[in-house]
């Protein structure tokens, strides 16, 4: 998550690219500015480590298989909601 707090420099600097080069792939990509392609990044930051928080949790509470994959999909209904 901390790359999201990045200037576009110092995200081309750690991607060891031209920050020319990094702004003209992320409007190839669809992006109107950096500022939405870092708004994308942190939305699927957020969906990615909440279904991960809601498999760990049903994985040490020993739940079965298809318990812990309903409870996943829910949470991540409920993040996609959320993002609104």
């Amino acid at each position: 998550m901390q790359h999201l707090l990045l200037t576009l420099r110092q995200l081309a600097e750690k991607l060891d690219v031209d920050s020319a080069m990094a702004i003209r792939a992320m409007l190839a990509m669809g992006f109107a500015s950096y500022r939405d392609f870092q708004q994308y990044l942190y939305e699927l930051a957020v969906s990615q480590k909440a279904t991960l928080d809601t498999m760990r949790a049903a994985e040490t509470a020993g739940s079965t298989l298809a318990a812990h994959i309903r409870a996943t999909i829910v949470q991540t209904i409920r993040n996609l909601q959320g993002l609104d």
